[in-house]
């Protein structure tokens, strides 16, 4: 541990904040009253360590998947509204240093509490004839698993977070992640039967428990990998123009492992995070300032939602060409839904920009309202005269019946009205 902490200072701040000696005292007694509890419980009840284990591995994550997802969220956030943000950008970490300290430092009086419940889920096992020692291995590979995938995704939120997001708001998502997260854990862990054969993937046969597991691990070093990229940005660390897109394309190859996937809608998940990225990442007047007067020097100011509107673009014709010379679906109309979203896509960028340069108090929400608008309205409407046919002039809805031109052209036409509007924003905010 000494070690970890001298090559991740980090880690060391976190344990001298978090790991204070009341602190600690109150949470190992609590889980041995907790654990006591429970062994005179299953006793009573001649449940022969049942209870027992089943329980305290639901407490085993609970501690990690909420309240460590809920700590990791807060960890770049909470720091840029106390002030000390700045100051740990002056230090000399590395942003891979930054990220490595945050994931494990961060909730480190999660990870403790777990340890302390632990021995009673061994205690549990050993008194339990139910559960073979195969099935506590897989069970604590899941959790070991979910929590890295559950607080890292907390961390790349929490370092996409501005300062208008409050710390509350950022501990409140966090928790409602961590709690999904264990809820769908909780599936697999008492889930004796998964029916049906295993899963295949990239043409390889998969027991669903030990699919989890890759995914698990696979999603969290991608939710690392964009958190560490996103604390480089912010010490100006040289970036790399293919980071975005490669970190797009991901979910896209995921997607196109399974049997049967559909490559076009597989661009899906990639519209959701790039509108993640731009919601959360705010930049201040000076910084768009800098941007447009910078000259050769501006590539690194460049704002977060049009490169995420770029990188999303270039997917999305990646996506169209590989599809179309690879034969996958060749001859149907879906390959149009990847170019439709990204004008869609672009249109609500630009709407967003322009509500941030309105004197709004909120132009975040603001703007999600208008979008969430523009989206429902048009379409509730055309619904109501039965004209789903024309639901492309609003959404990105692929019509078999349009041609392929007539399907795209609205939703570019709209990209190209929001870029003017918000052109002439930029000149009249600032004398371009």
């Amino acid at each position: 541990m000494s070690g970890l902490r001298e090559a991740f200072p980090e880690i060391a701040r976190y344990s001298m904040s978090e790991t204070r000696l009341s602190r600690l005292t109150i949470a190992a007694v609590t889980t041995v009253v907790l654990g006591g509890a429970l062994l005179t419980m299953d006793s009573a009840a001649g449940e022969s360590g049942k209870l027992l284990y089943s329980t305290a591995l639901v407490l085993e994550g609970l501690f990690l998947l909420v309240y460590g997802t809920v700590r990791a969220t807060g960890s770049v956030l909470n720091e840029r509204v106390e002030r000390t943000w700045e100051i740990q950008r002056l230090t000399p970490l590395s942003s891979f240093e930054m990220a490595v300290g945050k994931l494990l430092g961060a909730p480190i009086l999660a990870y403790y509490l777990a340890i302390l419940m632990l021995p009673w889920v061994v205690t549990g096992f050993l008194l339990s004839d139910q559960t073979t020692l195969l099935d506590f291995c897989w069970h604590q590979a899941l959790l070991v698993s979910a929590a890295f995938f559950a607080i890292s995704l907390g961390l790349l939120t929490s370092s996409h977070a501005g300062e208008a997001t409050s710390g509350s708001s950022a501990g409140t998502g966090g928790g409602l992640v961590g709690f999904f997260a264990l809820q769908v854990l909780l599936q697999f862990l008492f889930d004796r039967h998964p029916g049906g054969p295993g899963l295949r993937f990239f043409g390889v046969e998969w027991d669903p428990k030990a699919f989890v597991v890759f995914s698990c691990v696979a999603f969290g070093l991608w939710a690392f990998a964009g958190a560490k990229w996103r604390i480089g940005k912010e010490l100006l660390e040289r970036g790399r123009p293919w980071r975005l897109p490669a970190f797009m394309g991901f979910l896209v190859l995921y997607q196109t492992g399974f049997p049967n996937s559909n490559i076009y809608y597989s661009a899906v998940a990639p519209a959701f995070f790039a509108f993640f990225s731009a919601v959360l990442s705010r930049e201040s007047r000076d910084h768009w300032k800098r941007w447009l007067t910078g000259g050769d020097n501006r590539g690194g100011l460049t704002p977060a939602w049009i490169t995420a509107a770029a990188s999303y673009a270039g997917l999305a014709v990646i996506v169209v060409v590989f599809g179309k010379t690879s034969g996958w679906n060749a001859e149907g109309p879906e390959w149009r839904y990847p170019l439709m979203q990204a004008c869609f896509l672009f249109r609500d960028f630009a709407f967003l920009q322009f509500c941030r340069f309105t004197a709004s108090r909120r132009p975040e929400v603001m703007a999600l309202i208008f979008i969430a608008l523009m989206y429902a309205l048009p379409t509730a409407v055309l619904a109501s005269f039965g004209m789903k046919g024309a639901f492309y002039l609003c959404v990105p809805y692929v019509d078999a019946g349009s041609g392929a031109f007539l399907n795209i052209l609205p939703a570019a036409l709209q990209a190209v009205a929001m870029a003017v509007l918000l052109r002439s924003t930029v000149r009249k905010q600032f004398g371009i």
